[in-house]
């Protein structure tokens, strides 16, 4: 004779329609359970909750890591990289690059160069936009090999580096050092 306690008989009728709705209903349930604590906690809960969701979404954490690169990136840097390069960032979006060229390139373009930039950063890539200088001509023969606009992904920027990869693959990083100035006026 079956034990009626090891026996699995299938639900019929009322019992069967009823497992489906709970199959149903209890997902809906649980992924509506965060609306219903929210909708009954304070105002001060709800912030510190959904700051803590913000921390997740990338638009936000991106915006606010912009600007964070834009106030740091003020100021003047250095590096030597085919010759001494100097940079003055401007908070306006315009930047002066003054470069004395090195021995190895200097029968092309001459002992030094300057550059007069529009940068601006956006999702972490920085741009900048060769917009005049001097000597023209040579200027022009850069920007006409080279182009004028740079795009590049900010790999470090802190309040003493600034990182940069080069665009050819296997070149070495431009490395910039901030150079400690009293005033940085704009132009």
């Amino acid at each position: 004779m079956n034990d009626p306690a090891k026996t699995y008989t299938e639900p019929t009728g009322e019992a069967k329609s009823s497992r489906k709705k709970m199959k149903v209903f209890l997902p809906l349930l649980i992924l509506s359970l965060p609306i219903l604590i929210l909708w009954g906690t304070s105002d001060e809960e709800v912030t510190v909750q959904t700051t803590a969701a913000e921390e997740i979404v990338e638009p936000a954490v991106q915006e606010s890591t912009d600007e964070k690169y834009r106030k740091l990136i003020v100021g003047d840097w250095e590096m030597d990289r085919d010759g001494k390069r100097s940079l003055t960032v401007h908070s306006d979006g315009t930047a002066d690059m003054d470069i004395e060229v090195s021995s190895s390139w200097s029968f092309l373009f001459g002992k030094k160069l300057k550059f007069r930039i529009e940068w601006s950063i956006e999702n972490g890539i920085l741009t900048m936009i060769t917009t005049g200088g001097e000597p023209k001509g040579k200027v022009d023969l850069i920007t006409s090999m080279y182009g004028a606009e740079r795009k590049q992904p900010i790999k470090l920027l802190d309040e003493t580096t600034l990182q940069l990869p080069d665009e050819e693959p296997g070149e070495e990083d431009h490395i910039w050092t901030r150079v400690e100035t009293a005033v940085n006026p704009a132009p």
